[in-house]
């Protein structure tokens, strides 16, 4: 009996043993996959996280679970075939615990491991100081940016022509000619006095920029190691010049082009007076005294395309009557404006003879009734200008008693100080080179060159 017990017991035994060792084995067999990265109990640093983790052999699936709760996924809940990774981006990024539970599965059974992990932690939004949203007659020479600090963040701020900011690219974090853009930290950072804090920035820091006189948006980011790149800050508008100023500089560009200048009215049509009017008036008149000598006296209406041949005695004189800017050359120039002028319908006064011509203000008159048409204040020339840190534009340029313009937009270089400037100017077209020295019916106005501030004065306008 006792040796029928004892078989039995060791039967038992033995079947208990080989069960828990079957199950052990089992066990080893089916553990399932781990995640390898991100860390357990890691704070994320981005909202789109790559998760990796172990092949394991005789797994046929991997199924990932990502969820606010433990084993739900209300995040994220999509089978992994048998890949070891994936990209999960639109995580919260609000502080929050996420729980994750990889599936692995063997033959029908699913297996899984909990994980846990605190969501990231946004930066925080800056919010726009200075200039206000709309504010006007910002200067450029004490033009500031100020917005909120936010903890341990650096900064980039954009500024615009465009409202919609399409000239900034992302991919770069860099501008088109119509906008610009500056990273920044605690370093110090301003135009005149290098004694600002890290959340503002003065005009100094945007070398190489046109400033014009309009308007302009800006808008500013914060970005931070742990809580990444914040959104961008609600936009805001700025007007820099005064009204005056605008609408000289719209005017002067307005003007680009001479289309035509000459128009009888025009405000732009040279002085017929004094100047260059009198001497084109006695050249024509001359040139007049001859054709009606061989015409019977007919006057404008006789004056014939055949009959422009003028002789070298009149040209001779006329080149006197331009004296002394021209010569006989020019004096020919004239002749052929005459030409190609009554090659259709003669004009029937010495105005419209002249405007037909196209006989352009000079660079001071341009000048002039440009700054006269914005409403400013006109100025004799004068070496009496502004500081070189208050140039804008808007503002008369003088160079000498030689040239006259109008500033239309300025650039700073480093230190803060206005380095070029952009020119609205007759004078400056085709046969001149320097001033005074073109004909007037070769007059156009331009409005793209850039030179240096160097030579010129800046003046007040208003």
């Amino acid at each position: 009996m006792n040796m029928v017990k004892r078989n039995v017991l060791f039967s038992i035994l033995a079947m208990l043993c080989f069960f828990w060792l079957s199950q052990a084995q089992a066990a080893v067999a089916y553990a399932p996959a781990t995640i390898t990265s991100p860390t357990n109990g890691s704070t994320f640093t981005s909202t789109s996280v790559t998760f990796n983790w172990s092949s394991r052999v005789g797994a046929s699936e991997y199924f990932l679970y990502l969820g606010t709760s433990l084993g739900t996924n209300n995040i994220y809940g999509q089978s992994q075939a048998t890949r070891t990774s994936v990209s999960i981006g639109g995580l919260p990024n609000n502080g929050s615990k996420i729980y994750v539970r990889l599936f692995s599965k063997f033959n029908t059974v699913w297996y899984y491991l909990d994980y846990s992990y605190t969501a990231k932690t946004a930066t925080a939004t800056p919010t726009l100081n200075s200039p206000s949203n709309n504010q006007a007659n910002v200067p450029l020479n004490n033009l500031s940016f100020t917005w909120s600090a936010i903890t341990n963040a650096n900064y980039r701020i954009v500024i615009s022509e465009k409202q919609d900011f399409s000239g900034f690219a992302e991919n770069t974090l860099s501008c088109d000619t119509t906008c610009v853009t500056m990273a920044t930290t605690a370093t110090s950072i301003s135009r005149i006095t290098p004694s600002v804090s890290k959340t503002s920035i003065t005009a100094g820091n945007f070398a190489n920029f046109w400033w014009k006189a309009g308007t302009y948006y800006w808008r500013v980011r914060a970005n931070t190691t742990t809580g990444g790149t914040s959104n961008w800050s609600n936009y805001r508008s700025f007007t820099t010049g005064s009204a005056i100023k605008r609408a000289i500089v719209n005017s002067a560009i307005g003007a680009a082009g001479a289309s035509p200048l000459s128009v009888i009215g025009s405000p732009w049509l040279t002085d017929m007076s004094g100047g260059d009017g009198v001497r084109i008036r006695n050249a024509i008149t001359t040139f007049k005294t001859w054709v009606d000598s061989r015409t019977g006296g007919g006057g404008y209406a006789s004056w014939s395309v055949k009959r422009l041949a003028a002789s070298t005695t009149v040209r001779t004189t006329m080149a006197t009557n331009l004296s002394p800017s021209y010569n006989s050359s020019d004096s020919s120039q004239l002749i052929e404006q005459i030409r190609l002028t009554y090659a259709g319908t003669v004009p029937d006064t010495d105005d419209k003879t002249l405007a037909s011509l196209q006989i352009r203000a000079q660079c001071k008159e341009f000048a002039d009734r440009t700054v006269a048409l914005g409403g400013g204040t006109k100025s004799s020339y004068t070496t009496n200008g502004v500081n070189i840190k208050d140039v804008n534009p808007g503002m008369y340029a003088f160079k000498s008693t030689t040239h006259a313009a109008i500033i239309t937009a300025v650039k700073w270089d480093n230190t803060g100080a206005i380095s070029n400037i952009r020119l609205a100017e007759s004078n400056w077209g085709t046969g001149w080179s320097n001033p005074g020295g073109q004909v007037p019916w070769l007059r156009v106005v331009t409005t793209t060159r850039e030179i240096p501030l160097t030579g010129y004065t800046a003046v007040k306008t208003d």
